[in-house]
């Protein structure tokens, strides 16, 4: 889907510039309010093409404003269903309604083809589905019986299967289909959706690795895939695999959270065995610990590989007999940040192989004091310098030895997190930052990106 950016003086007209809202804004509600008295004001002097790209700077601000749009005149209904379409997200309850006001409706089934993206979130229907597999093995009272009526999740294949022509991208979401078996058909269904590049699963359930392959290799223009939390049955993955399959052809992977070592081992020694081996590009393991098939899939895609995102120290070391010709970007998560671990770090990056890398993100980076202020005040400690060491990474950043070259590094990105209480902004972590590595800076980047605790602060950005 494009995105749609709006500025009042680039359409050329004064009414807008003119118009003035009764009251002052206050809050969402008003400022909803103004802006449809701004699209109704404007609506009686601007041609519909004109009314057509305001309602789609509307899409990108707020999906409620959008809805309203569609409610005003019969003239704006199209271009705000154009977006309302563009992406669908269905949570557990609303399956039915969509599928009885959508797919059924004749004057509505039309709007189907500008689908793109389609969220579907099982939610509560199908069981604990967020709950690991002993979890709901060992429950005493599921939440409903095993077969019950199919989750949306899995009728979905079913009901919409070569009514979504433009789908790019499929979500499914708290998908358990282990306590009602699927359909034998529902798993080839999903080459019905031949436009279909990006599949996320999200906290799925499947009762065996067997419907998982059919499903990926079904899919025929499927090359982005993203895993949280997806398992199914240990034991079955085992079972013999067909050599050499046609597809799927990866070019991106992202396996997020601690699915079952088992399954992460299943699935990456099957990917190895697909075409994804030669095609797969941007790879991002976000796990609590690599396996040994962690490892052997990257050694066997490193030479197209562009992008590599999360890997510790440790597990990078692991991949120093690798040679990395295309890498472009590679993003490393620390573990303590201190001295010894930037030592670490400069020792590592001086023997990887990787003469085109332009882009890297250290991830997990501390704030400039590990002593919290409370704590100085009270007792009088120093301020303790949690970037002592990092100097040593502004050689290595021109280093070149024959393969060994970080020459054509560009930019370098410090994702640092902090206490909420933590007054450093992020220009002040960037000054002490670029005072350790004075030779990059002056022919680099230097990006610092805050985030507090778990959810970034309101005000954060990059700075360079």
């Amino acid at each position: 889907m494009a995105s749609h950016s709006l500025h009042a003086s680039s359409l050329g007209f004064s009414a807008l510039r003119k118009f003035q809202p009764t009251r002052p804004s206050k809050g969402t509600a008003s400022r909803r309010g103004e802006y449809l008295k701004l699209l109704i004001y404007t609506s009686l002097f601007i041609p519909p093409e004109i009314t057509d790209r305001i309602i789609a700077a509307a899409a990108g601000i707020h999906r409620q404003t959008l809805l309203s749009c569609s409610l005003v005149c019969h003239n704006w209904v199209p271009a705000s269903r154009f977006h309302l379409f563009n992406w669908v997200s269905i949570g557990p309850t609303k399956y039915d309604v969509f599928v009885d006001m959508v797919l059924h409706s004749e004057s509505m089934h039309l709007w189907l083809a500008h689908v793109y993206v389609f969220s579907l979130d099982d939610g509560d229907a199908g069981g604990a589905a967020g709950d690991s597999q002993e979890e709901r093995n060992d429950s005493p009272t599921p939440s409903r019986e095993v077969g019950g009526p199919r989750t949306g999740t899995q009728r979905f294949v079913h009901d919409f299967a070569g009514h979504l022509p433009n789908l790019l991208e499929l979500w499914l979401s708290h998908a358990d289909w282990t306590r009602h078996s699927p359909h034998p058909s529902a798993y080839i269904l999903f080459g019905c959706f031949t436009s279909v590049r990006r599949l996320v699963l999200e906290h799925c359930h499947f009762p065996s690795f067997a419907g998982v392959r059919r499903m990926l290799t079904a899919l025929p223009r499927l090359d982005d895939l993203r895993l949280s939390n997806v398992e199914w049955p240990h034991t079955e993955c085992a079972a013999a695999v067909p050599a050499h399959p046609a597809r799927p052809s990866l070019v991106v992977l992202m396996m997020h959270a601690s699915s079952p070592k088992g399954c992460t081992t299943c699935l990456l020694a099957w990917l190895a065995s697909t075409p994804t081996k030669g095609s797969m590009r941007e790879v991002e393991f976000y796990d609590d610990a690599w396996t040994e098939w962690h490892f052997e899939f990257l050694r066997a895609v490193a030479g197209a590989l562009t992008s590599l995102e999360e890997p510790t120290l440790l597990d990078l070391q692991s991949l120093l007999v690798c040679d990395f010709p295309a890498l472009r970007k590679l993003g490393l998560l620390l573990q303590a940040g201190d001295s010894d671990e930037w030592h670490d770090l400069a020792s590592v990056l001086r023997q990887l192989r990787a003469r085109h890398l332009q882009h890297i993100i250290l991830y997990n980076v501390p704030a400039r004091s590990s002593v919290p202020a409370a704590a100085r005040m009270d007792d009088g400690r120093q301020e303790e310098d949690v970037y002592k060491g990092l100097e040593l990474l502004d050689p290595v950043f021109d280093f070149e030895d024959g393969d060994l070259n970080l020459k054509a590094l560009e930019t370098v990105e410090f994702v640092v997190y902090r206490d909420r209480r933590d007054s450093a902004s992020e220009r002040q972590l960037l000054s002490a930052i670029e005072s350790k590595l004075p030779k990059f800076k002056t022919r680099g980047k230097l990006v610092v990106r805050c985030q507090c605790d778990s959810v970034p602060s309101s005000d954060d950005v990059s700075v360079s």
